[in-house]
């Protein structure tokens, strides 16, 4: 029945058809001849007379999600069928088509399908067709690529994750999610783009570039999507955007900890854990290299890179860059696909793990100006040094700024009495303030926004430091999360009450009873 209804459909009736149905569960039910007869076979779609070409864009990617969602890996038939969607998918089609794959809120993304999914001569014809395709692309679209601890979620100076003791740990760096929203919008132009999948290239701007190694069947993407992406979305900090998940490699995280228990064992005696950065050159060159494949999908893309120099993320840059072609006596006007890097400074700047920072100097490379390799304190300063790059305009870097002030009130309330090291990052916010303010004076609204900013700032310093020119600190506020264990705690002393008065009742009537 499936094979007729498939052969004797209109193309109105077959798109309806296959846009309200589980493609997955179809290609389990269905049998080999009918998806051949629906997507072609190895001889391609065209030659077999397949009705591939009746489809529409919105139904392709309803089957190949499909298909991927239910494994193409063992499968000669789906990487077949995959290959066909793919190679008959062209133009400005093939940009929508990769942004729908990438902003659907999992693991599975663009970069899954074709380096893990895919093998052989079925990859290496769909990496031809996505290079041909987007290098004739006219689409300016500039993609946001980050790292996780202590980049976007603080690590409280937890090994291996990060050193950075500023912030509680887990706790998401105030603005983050804002100045990523907002260089992907300045720098990218979707004017060639229908106005109806505008909004899959915006959500698909964000990718997490992490250390994390992959695991059996993708369980490390899918805890970082349920622990690290899922809270972020529940509160509103990522601002519309479905980030992917790149993840490292097994071997090369074992050979940090190999090598960092050797360090302790053997060269550390106090037997703490080392703080060294270059037992982490292996990550940094798998993060390159699965970088390199992302970017081989995406040719007609820009990136810009957000790490920290706590681990190997500006050695990171420096190989991408080289890996381009960059190099010392390149020509300021030759562009590249990483426009910046913008790299968190969580430790002193002598220990960078960097191929050009010579051991113990304090001098700032010349190589990292070239290659637009900038540090910043807080994501205010991050807006500043866009600013002076042209990834953002000045009106951007008032509302990150903004958007720092009011997430750094919302910390303040969620961690009255656990947040030990707000002071440090209270003062890196207001010396990138005084930047901001000397960057607006010209501006009256701009300058009157920033005004407001800096009294915000001196509240949150009053609420916590307490008595302030004979002034009584405000009242801590409380977070949800204590309201509401409180309101349990309330609950259960009631119900305690209450259970103890029956058994007082029911004690006494039995005493009654027996007289």
């Amino acid at each position: 029945e499936i094979h007729d209804i498939i052969v004797n459909a209109t193309p109105p009736e077959l798109n309806y058809l296959l846009s309200f149905v589980n493609c997955g569960k179809l290609a389990y039910v269905a049998s080999k001849h009918t998806f051949c007869y629906l997507l072609g076979n190895a001889a391609g779609w065209r030659a077999t007379g397949a009705r591939l070409d009746e489809l529409s864009l919105e139904v392709k990617a309803f089957v190949l999600d499909g298909l991927q969602r239910v494994g193409i890996i063992m499968s000669n038939s789906k990487q077949m069928w995959t290959r066909n969607i793919l190679l008959s998918t062209k133009g400005s089609d093939i940009a929508i088509m990769k942004a729908i794959m990438d902003s659907r809120g999992d693991w599975h993304s663009m970069h899954k399908l074709v380096f893990y999914d895919l093998r052989g001569s079925w990859k290496s014809e769909v990496l031809r067709h996505l290079h041909s395709e987007g290098m004739t692309s006219r689409l300016k679209w500039t993609k946001i690529v980050s790292d996780v601890d202590d980049t976007v979620l603080c690590s409280g100076g937890l090994w291996p994750a990060g050193i950075d003791r500023r912030l509680p740990k887990k706790a998401m760096y105030p603005g983050a999610g804002t100045i990523f929203l907002e260089i992907s919008r300045h720098c990218s132009s979707f004017s060639t783009i229908p106005e109806a999948y505008r909004p899959f290239f915006e959500s698909s701007s964000l990718i997490f570039l992490t250390a994390r190694p992959k695991a059996y069947k993708g369980m490390s993407e899918i805890y970082s999507y349920k622990n690290l992406v899922g809270p972020m979305k529940k509160a509103g900090l990522l601002q519309e955007q479905e980030p992917v998940i790149l993840s490292g490699r097994l071997g090369s995280a074992f050979q940090v900890l190999l090598q960092a228990a050797f360090a302790r064992l053997f060269r550390n005696k106090k037997g703490t854990m080392p703080r060294g950065t270059a037992i982490w050159t292996p990550v940094a060159d798998k993060k390159a290299e699965c970088m390199q494949e992302y970017m081989a999908i995406y040719p007609e893309c820009d990136f810009v890179l957000f790490g920290d120099n706590g681990q190997g993320d500006v050695l990171c840059s420096e190989l991408l860059m080289e890996r381009a072609g960059f190099r010392a006596d390149s020509s300021p006007l030759r562009s590249f696909s990483i426009r910046a890097s913008l790299m968190h400074n969580v430790r002193d700047m002598s220990e960078t793990l960097s191929k050009f920072l010579p051991p113990s100097s304090v001098e700032i490379p010349r190589e990292w100006d070239a290659m637009s390799i900038l540090f910043f304190k807080t994501y205010i300063g991050a807006a500043v040094e866009g600013f002076s790059l042209g990834l953002l305009d000045l009106g951007a870097v008032v509302r990150v700024s903004c958007k720092v002030v009011v997430e750094l009130m919302v910390l303040v309330a969620w961690y009255p009495e656990t947040w030990r090291g707000w002071e440090g990052y209270y003062e890196d916010v207001i010396e990138d303030m005084k930047q901001v303010k000397n960057l607006v004076f010209r501006d009256k609204g701009l300058e009157d926004k920033v005004e407001d900013l800096l009294a915000d700032l001196e509240y949150v310093k009053m609420s916590q430091r307490g008595l302030d020119e004979g002034m009584k600190s405000p009242a801590p506020i409380l977070s949800p999360r204590t309201l509401e264990r409180r309101k349990q705690g309330r609950k259960v002393k009631m119900v305690e009450a209450m259970r103890k008065w029956r058994r007082k009742v029911s004690f006494k009537k039995k005493k009654e009873d027996q007289e």
